[in-house]
């Protein structure tokens, strides 16, 4: 989950009263024991027992969702003993133990390695690439303009994926990486919030790749204008050399 945006509960059934004097409740933050916890108890009778012709108690256990602000698993774990001994520990049986994990923050595109140029003079180019979420990996997408060429759902480490793909030749590329964690958190490249964030390493999103000089030379901007530029000027002078010429044939005439 994102966020806790309620208060946790927890109910605690008892044919005993409840010893006050021996209630732990402890809450783990990726196993460190939180050392202040802010909760509230509510006893009340719910109904004759008649077995024992005691009354049944109902513990409510009002745990606030302030305590569950920071990214991380958490583990609650309560422990009471009521007046006739009896001791009820919720982690002692696994239908009862109670983790969960809170995660607010994007997953990270960490190292992105072969696309540090806009243009390629190959037939295809390699890209490795490594992402990293703290909780867990949901999945990674990877698309050249819209085509999908890489998908991963299933990870050996949920926290950590390294995954490669091939760009083949083709003009201004849009390269895009969209990652989801487990809390469903997403972060996409395309996106200009995402991409300048520091959770996406640095690479160059419109790439071509391409043996043929042209097209390179058409992808490459500021040199084919650069070019254009200096011969329009060369056409320039030229024309303006020739024009002073033929005035002073003009005048020497």
């Amino acid at each position: 989950m994102q966020s806790v945006d309620e208060d946790f509960e927890i109910i605690e059934y008892n044919s005993s009263k409840r010893d006050d004097s021996n209630v732990r409740l402890n809450i783990y933050l990726d196993s460190s024991d939180m050392p202040e916890i802010s909760y509230k108890l509510t006893p009340e009778i719910l109904e004759e027992n008649t077995v024992s012709g005691e009354g049944w108690y109902k513990y409510r256990y009002v745990i606030a969702k302030e305590n569950f602000k920071k990214d991380g698993v958490y583990n609650i774990n309560l422990t009471t003993r009521d007046e006739a001994g009896n001791v009820c520990l919720n982690d002692r049986y696994a239908h009862m133990d109670i983790e969960f994990r809170v995660d607010a923050t994007k997953p990270e595109l960490s190292s992105v390695l072969g696309l540090n140029k806009t243009i390629y003079n190959a037939e295809n180019v390699k890209i490795t690439y490594k992402i990293f979420d703290f909780i867990g990996l949901k999945s990674v997408k990877v698309y050249i303009d819209k085509a999908l060429v890489d998908e991963v759902e299933d990870f050996y480490d949920i926290t950590s994926y390294e995954g490669s793909f091939e760009i083949k030749e083709g003009t201004n590329q849009n390269i895009r990486f969209i990652i989801e964690d487990i809390a469903g958190n997403i972060t996409d490249t395309d996106k200009d919030e995402d991409f300048n964030s520091a959770k996406v390493a640095e690479f160059k999103r419109t790439v071509t790749v391409s043996t043929n000089f042209f097209v390179r030379f058409v992808a490459n901007k500021p040199l084919m204008y650069g070019s254009i530029s200096g011969m329009v000027a060369m056409v320039a002078l030229g024309t303006g050399i020739g024009i002073k010429r033929r005035r002073r044939k003009v005048k020497n005439g």
